[in-house]
């Protein structure tokens, strides 16, 4: 084994689940050189691999692999389970998406090494809720550049309508899809060439008969309700069918689907709050803003325990974001009547999850938090004074973060600057697009940037061959084929 740190992974693994995506992804990325790897499959080992995706096959040995000494036990699992592991030091990866924690979570943490949050919103969670900030690490999701990406193949669904919003996800009251429906219905007419599909996925919520119904009306704009299973290279072949991504949610621990909606080259719309921040600003996708609500319920006596229907009883109040309506169905109509300038903030975001957010960067994160943990002696996790989550809801309610600050200094900000500047001024312009071509994964955008540029002062053969350079860098951008194809057709 040598220097290797030996783990056991727990969850889900080769089923349609979020979860099992997440695990299987994982541990296909991580580095065997410096992980020696065991797969506990929460349901047990599955009855027949057959029919395993060809990428995951390389990760079937691990199934049940017996290890000659486990330092680390990993759980990814819902419910969660915080029991201690026969062996290693037990790492829990938990999201939350409303605020404050469970109390039989926080009760249940004395024997955690630490929590692995899945975005800065779920730590900062844990944190309000009284787990020490050192205890809690972030660790995000990812997407593979080879399979969500602007080009390639396309999902065929009966619609004759051309322009595609699409949300994915299940028909439950924190993903927002209510508000979506209202809006799309509020904004749009049966005969607009618009249609709005719902990609229904693992809830099975008593929702989806009344969805149903409303997309089998005829006198609302076009719904196409989808809940077939898909495919793993399906998944992002639905995204690639549509214009735009909208996920309005209330509250998300991470939301990968935006996260592969984007790469995949969608102009997305999601809520200005939460997890989301993480890797949407202004500049690569357009934020929904919103208000928060606090969930208005009394406090028992015993631990100032939040009573609530669904058992999971929190310390103090939940909250969650209630986007706002007229302004999402503003975006939505935007969206739809400019669509070159949505096309394009869609392709910025891509370059920056596709440049940014693969696999491999929550795989290097966890192999080096694994050695420092092993490096350092472990303590019982107790649990401290919380914030009040109502002071934080009002707070953020009477002071709301400017979310155009957000993308100051990204790269796709960096873009758009340029991109304004080419008329108003062009030498600042080719500056700004020489600057931006020094960054990893951004010389296809700047060399389309220079294209346009030198397209603005009538230099054709330079314009041409800016655009079959910025091909060879970025060879998924759309909008430089397409203007690359014009000067051919000339």
């Amino acid at each position: 084994m040598g220097d290797r740190i030996g783990v056991v992974w727990e969850g889900e693994f080769f089923v349609p689940h979020s979860f099992a995506r997440v695990n299987e992804e994982i541990a296909l990325h991580l580095n065997q050189d410096r992980i020696s790897l065991s797969l506990l499959p929460k349901s047990g080992k599955p009855k027949s691999l057959k029919n395993v995706d060809a990428r995951l096959k390389p990760i079937v040995p691990f199934l049940n692999r017996r290890l000659p000494k486990v330092d680390f036990h990993v759980r990814f699992t819902w419910p969660p389970n915080w029991e201690k592991p026969r062996q290693g030091e037990l790492i829990v990866i938990q999201p939350w998406e409303y605020g404050s924690i469970p109390i039989a979570w926080l009760k249940a943490m004395e024997d955690v090494r630490e929590i692995w949050a899945t975005s800065n919103f779920v730590r900062d969670s844990y944190v309000w809720s009284g787990v020490p900030e050192n205890r809690v690490c972030v660790i995000p999701h990812g997407i593979d550049p080879q399979i969500f990406r602007p080009d390639g193949p396309k999902l065929e669904f009966k619609t004759e309508k051309s322009f595609r919003f699409l949300f994915v996800g299940g028909l439950i009251h924190r993903k927002g899809y209510d508000v979506l429906i209202n809006a799309y219905m509020q904004e749009f007419r049966p005969d607009e060439d618009v249609c709005l599909v719902l990609r229904d996925v693992f809830y099975q919520s008593v929702d989806r008969r009344r969805v149903q119904a409303i997309a089998d009306r005829q006198d609302v704009p076009k719904i196409v309700f989808l809940d077939d299973p898909l495919s793993p290279s399906e998944i992002p072949e639905l995204y690639r069918a549509c214009q735009a991504y909208v996920q309005p949610y209330r509250g998300e621990g991470f939301c990968l689907p935006v996260l592969e909606a984007m790469a995949c080259g969608l102009p997305t719309i999601t809520t200005g709050f939460g997890a989301t921040l993480d890797f949407c600003h202004a500049a690569n996708s357009y934020l929904i803003p919103s208000a928060l609500y606090l969930e208005q319920k009394k406090l028992s006596n015993t631990w100032e325990i939040l009573q609530t229907d669904d058992g999971l009883s929190t310390l103090d109040h939940r909250f969650w974001a209630e986007p706002d309506l007229s302004a999402l169905r503003k975006i939505l109509r935007n969206i739809f009547e400019n669509y070159e300038e949505a096309r394009h903030v869609g392709l910025l975001a891509a370059q920056e999850i596709i440049s940014e957010w693969t696999w491999e960067r929550p795989a290097r994160m966890i192999e080096e938090r694994l050695f420092a943990l092993k490096a350092a002696p472990g303590e019982k996790l107790v649990v401290q004074r919380k914030v009040p989550t109502k002071s934080l809801v009002e707070k953020y309610n009477l002071h709301p973060p400017d979310l155009t600050k957000l993308s100051e200094g990204k790269p796709s900000w960096k873009a758009q600057q340029a991109h304004q500047a080419i008329r108003k001024s062009p030498g600042d312009a080719e500056s700004m697009f020489r600057e931006l071509a020094k960054i990893p994964g951004w010389k296809g955008e700047a060399l389309y940037g220079l294209a346009l540029l030198a397209q603005e002062r009538h230099e054709d053969e330079t314009a041409r061959a800016f655009l079959q350079e910025a091909l060879k860098a970025s060879p998924f951008h759309t909008l430089a084929q397409q203007k690359l194809a014009s000067f051919v057709q000339i």
